[in-house]
């Protein structure tokens, strides 16, 4: 026999209504016992005489089978199996994990490494995230940035299916010195909504470095009021993530011999990180002898 939870679709043979086990889990009982012949008046349509003589007849019908048949339809229904697998009461509720997170002294300008925040609907039916409804608050909110596996939308209230999760990327890119302080908050239909999760992280002041190869530039003898070959030294910002400054007049040529040397540069006011720029140095000597500047 069959037992199903449909009309269509079949359940184990342990459901059958004539044999099924006590304590069994079978919510409906197939009935695999008989058929749905009935006596007939003779002469009548479909009706079956077997022997002559006969005053009633019989109107043959189909026989009872594993599975969903006419002759039983769903059979019989255990009625304490059906209430203790009915779905619960609505449940919404979620969660945001870890509770909090705190990143490692970084200098103005630089950025993090991403950490990972988990919402969860822990409730029976789909979450409703409002929109726009992942944000970061508080006063240090622009150090914070997010990205997020979760659905959301900024005009529409987006579900999160029961039981499933989404992740939430943050990194940490401090704007000021000091400890920086937000919340990233989660909007939706779930018990104690908002969830949160604290963010801390310090910011320390920004370290530039940077290189002007090479160290010593030589040129051939020359004639006075002649010039040398032009040579090329590069300033170079070896800084990850700081802007290097250069103040008005930084670029500068000095020494006894300072006047025997001229500069042009392609450098500006600034110099990206990772970026370079160049000074071309030429030699013309006012004077004789070894100039050094």
């Amino acid at each position: 026999m069959r037992c199903f939870t449909s009309s269509r679709q079949r359940q184990p043979h342990a459901c059958n209504a004539n044999t099924v086990a006590t304590g069994n889990s079978c919510i409906f009982y197939d009935v695999t016992t008989d058929d749905i012949a009935v006596p007939c008046s003779p002469g009548s349509p479909n009706c079956t005489v077997h022997h002559t003589g006969d005053t009633v007849g019989i109107l043959n019908g189909y026989t009872s089978a594993t599975g969903y048949d006419v002759a039983t339809g769903l059979g019989s229904v255990n009625a304490f199996n059906l209430v203790n697998t009915w779905p619960a009461t609505a449940v919404f509720t979620a969660t945001l994990t870890p509770a909090s997170l705190s990143f490692a002294s970084t200098p103005v300008g630089a950025k993090t490494a991403a950490q990972i925040v988990t919402l969860k609907n822990t409730g029976t039916v789909a979450l409703s995230i409002a929109a726009n409804g992942i944000a970061i608050s508080g006063g240090n909110f622009a150090s914070f940035a997010a990205t997020t596996t979760c659905p959301v939308s900024s005009a529409t209230t987006i579900t999160l299916a029961a039981r499933a999760s989404c992740t939430i990327s943050i990194d940490f890119n401090p704007k000021a010195v000091g400890v920086l302080t937000a919340t990233l908050g989660v909007t939706d239909n779930a018990t104690g909504s908002p969830q949160k999760t604290t963010l801390t992280g310090t910011g320390t002041t920004a370290v530039v470095t940077a290189t002007l190869t090479p160290t010593r530039l030589t040129f051939a003898s020359t004639k006075i009021r002649s010039t040398a070959a032009t040579q090329i030294v590069t300033l170079k910002n070896t800084s990850a993530t700081s802007t290097l400054t250069i103040n008005t007049g930084g670029i500068t040529i000095a020494g006894t011999g300072a006047t025997s040397y001229i500069k042009t540069t392609t450098c500006g006011t600034t110099v990206a990180a990772g970026a370079s720029c160049t000074v071309s140095v030429s030699f013309k000597p006012v004077t004789t002898g070894t100039l050094t500047a």
